[in-house]
C-alpha cells in the first residue's frame, strides 16, 4: 500500500510538472507565430498539440521506467544495515580511493648449493649444504648474487657471481634451471615457497674448482664456509651465532647468518665411529635398541668411567668439567656446553655452592633437571622457530643425556621420524638434527632404525618388591647388637615404603626414594650391571644428630641411621616425617 501511495503521489507531481511546462512553452510559441504557422501548415498539426504530445511521451516513458524499476526490485527502500553498509562503503572509498599495498619486510631465506651438472640425468637429488641470507624487499638480483657469491667464494675462491644458476624444486626433486627476467626479492620469494632456494654452478664453472687449493672436500660446502674455516688456518671454530661482518661499503640490507654447528668434534670422526657401530651390530645381529645403545656408549664415550666400579677406588680419567646453577639451569647449561671442545668425554658437573665431587650422581641430577627444562622451554608448547638456533645446543645436551646414563628424552618420539629421517628439513628440526650429528646419534639411527625404540621403552612403575630388590640391604653380622638395631630400622623402612606405595605419604612416590639414592628418576635403560650396585646401608646415629636418611649418589648408596644403646629410635610417625623431609629435598652435601 505504501508503494502504491508513493506511485500516486509521483504521478500527481508529474501531472503538475506537465501543466507548468505547458504554461511556459505556450508564450514562446505565440512569439513565433509566423514561423510556427508555416511549419504547422506544412505539417498539418497545431503547435500546442505537438508540444503537449512531446511532453506527454516523455512522461509516459518516465512512468514506464519507474514501473520497470519497481518490478525488478531496484526501486526499493534500503534496510537499516544496508544503509549503514552503503554509507560506510562510500565514505571509505572517498577517504581511501586507492588502498595501499602491504610493504614486504626483510626475510631470511635458505640457499642450497647443489653440485650437479646439466649432463647428469634429472631429477637431481636435494642437498643439505646451505647458507642463510636475510634479504630486504628492496634488494635486486645483483645484491642477492653478490652475497651468495661471497659465501661460495669462502669455499671456492675462483667462482664469480654470474657462475650461479637458480633451480626449480618440485616435490623434493630438482629440475632444469628456472628462467625469468630478474631474480629480485619477489622472484626469490616465489622460488622459496615454504622451503629453500636451490642453486648450482654453471657447467663450465666446474673447471675453476680443479686448481682451487682451498678446496679440501667438494662434498662439504656451506657448513665449513660459514664457520670461517678458510679464514682460520688453525682449525679452531667459533660457536657464535652472530652474523658474519659486512664492510660499510657493502649493502647493509643483506646479512649472512652463521649456523651454530662449530663444535671441535669433527663430524667426519663421528661418521667413522657410526660406521663401526653399525657394522658391529649388523655382524653380530644386534637389533635391540638398548643393546645398540650399550655398544654405542662403549665406543663413543671417552675418559673417566661413567659409573664407579669399586666404591673403595677413586676413578681417574679426563672429563668435561662444567659448573651450573641449579636455579638457572638452562642458561648456564647452554653456556657451558657450547664451550666444550670434545663432546666424547664424560661430563663432570658441579652445582654452584655445593661441595659434592661428581663420580656419577651430580651428572645424572644435572641431566634430569636440564632435560626437563628443555622440554618446558622448547617443546611443551610447540617448536619455537624464531629461536631455532638454540635447538643445536639442545640436541647436543639431549644426546649427551642419552649416551651418558642421563634422563631419556621420551618426548622426542613425537619428532623422531623427522629428526632421524633422510628427508629435507629446516628450522628447529634441522638444528636438532645437527646437534645429534655431533654425537653420531643421527648417523646410527638412520641406518639402525631399531635404535629409536629407546625413546619408547619407559621403565615400569616401581613396586615395593622391585625397589627393595634394587636397594639390597648391607647388614652387619648376624647376632651382633648392630644387626639388631639394623633389623629394627629396616623393618620400619619397609613399612614406610608400603605406606608410600599406598599413597598415604602426600607428594612422595617410590621413584622419589630411588632418585634420592641414585639420582635416577627411573631404572636406567642400561641398568646397574656395569658399576657398583645400589644398596641400603646403615650407620649408627651420632649424638645430637637426627634420623634423617642421607645418600651417596655416586655409589648409589642409601644411608639409614640406626639407634644405639644411648639413643632410641623415634616413634613411627616422627620417623616417617623425617623420611618425608629427606626424600622430598635432594641436594649434594656428601661425596
Amino acid at each position: 500500500m505504501a508503494e502504491d501511495n508513493r506511485m500516486q503521489q509521483l504521478s500527481r507531481h508529474l501531472r503538475e510538472a506537465n501543466s507548468i511546462l505547458t504554461s511556459f512553452i505556450a508564450p514562446s510559441n505565440q512569439s513565433n507565430t509566423s514561423q510556427s504557422s508555416t511549419v504547422a501548415n506544412s505539417s498539418g498539426t497545431s503547435p500546442s498539440t505537438s508540444t503537449s504530445t512531446t511532453v506527454g511521451s516523455v512522461l509516459n516513458r518516465a512512468r514506464a521506467m519507474i514501473s520497470r524499476s519497481v518490478s525488478n526490485g531496484a526501486f526499493t527502500r534500503l534496510g537499516r544495515r544496508e544503509r549503514l553498509r552503503a554509507t560506510a562503503g562510500s565514505s571509505q572509498s572517498a577517504s581511501n580511493p586507492t588502498l595501499k599495498k602491504r610493504k614486504e619486510e626483510a626475510k631470511v631465506y635458505e640457499f642450497v648449493l647443489v653440485e650437479v651438472k646439466d649432463t647428469e640425468p634429472m631429477p637431481w637429488s636435494l642437498s643439505e649444504d646451505k647458507v642463510l641470507l636475510q634479504i630486504d624487499s628492496a634488494c635486486k638480483e645483483t645484491e642477492i648474487r653478490e652475497q651468495i657469491g661471497k659465501a661460495v667464494r669462502m669455499k671456492y675462491a675462483n667462482i664469480s657471481n654470474d657462475d650461479l644458476q637458480f633451480l626449480r624444486a618440485t616435490r623434493r626433486k630438482l629440475s632444469k634451471p628456472v628462467n625469468c627476467g630478474s631474480f629480485d626479492f619477489k622472484q626469490i620469494k616465489l622460488l622459496a615457497g615454504q622451503g629453500a632456494v636451490y642453486i648450482k654452478l654453471k657447467d663450465w664453472a666446474y673447471c675453476l674448482l680443479e686448481d682451487d687449493a682451498s678446496v679440501d672436500d667438494e662434498t662439504e660446502l656451506m657448513q665449513s664456509a660459514l664457520t670461517n674455516t678458510e679464514s682460520n688456518p688453525t682449525g679452531n671454530s667459533s660457536s657464535s651465532t652472530n652474523p658474519v661482518p659486512v664492510s660499510s661499503s657493502e649493502s647493509s640490507s643483506i646479512v649472512v647468518v652463521a649456523d651454530d654447528d662449530a663444535v671441535a668434534d669433527d663430524v667426519n670422526v663421528m661418521d667413522g665411529l657410526a660406521d663401526e657401530i653399525v657394522r658391529y651390530c649388523v655382524e653380530h645381529n644386534i637389533e635391540d635398541g638398548v643393546e645398540i645403545l650399550r655398544y654405542f656408549q662403549k665406543v663413543v664415550v671417552q675418559g673417566r668411567a661413567l659409573r664407579i666400579q669399586d666404591s673403595g677406588v677413586v676413578e681417574e680419567g679426563d672429563t668435561n668439567f662444567i659448573m651450573v646453577d641449579r636455579y638457572n639451569i638452562l642458561e648456564t647449561a647452554f653456556e657451558e656446553v657450547k664451550s666444550l671442545a670434545c663432546l666424547r668425554k664424560t661430563l663432570e658437573v658441579q652445582f654452584y655452592g655445593e661441595e659434592a665431587q661428581d663420580y656419577g650422581g651430580p651428572r645424572k641430577e644435572f641431566f634430569s633437571l636440564v632435560v626437563r627444562e628443555i622440554y618446558r622451554s622448547y617443546f611443551e608448547k610447540g617448536l619455537k622457530q624464531h629461536i631455532s638456533e638454540d635447538y643445536v645446543t639442545a640436541g647436543i645436551i639431549l644426546g649427551l643425556s642419552i649416551l651418558q646414563d642421563g634422563k631419556i628424552p621420551y618426548f622426542l618420539d613425537y619428532y623422531a621420524a623427522d629428526i632421524f629421517g633422510t628427508a629435507h628439513v629446516d628450522g628447529c628440526i634441522l638444528h636438532l638434527r645437527m646437534g645429534f650429528k655431533k654425537l653420531g646419534l643421527y648417523q646410527v639411527a638412520v641406518r639402525l632404525p631399531n635404535f629409536l625404540h629407546i625413546l619408547t621403552q619407559k621403565s615400569k612403575n616401581l613396586t615395593v618388591k622391585s625397589l627393595t630388590t634394587l636397594l639390597q640391604p648391607d647388614f652387619s653380622e648376624v647376632g651382633s647388637n648392630k644387626r639388631k638395631f639394623e633389623n629394627q630400622v629396616y623393618s620400619a623402612f619397609l613399612k614406610y615404603l608400603r605406606s608410600v606405595a599406598s599413597g598415604h605419604r602426600s607428594g612422595i612416590s617410590l621413584n622419589n626414594i630411588l632418585q634420592f639414592a641414585t639420582c635416577d628418576e627411573e631404572v636406567p635403560l642400561l641398568g646397574y650391571e656395569n658399576g657398583v650396585k645400589p644398596s641400603a646401608t646403615f650407620h649408627e646415629v651420632a649424638e645430637n644428630k637426627s634420623f634423617i636418611p642421607t645418600a651417596n649418589t655416586c655409589c648409589c648408596r642409601l644411608l639409614l641411621p640406626t639407634p644405639s644403646l644411648e639413643i632410641a629410635l623415634p616413634d613411627e610417625e616422627t620417623l616417617f616425617q623425617l623420611y618425608d623431609m629427606a626424600f622430598l629435598n635432594a641436594y649434594f652435601g656428601r661425596k
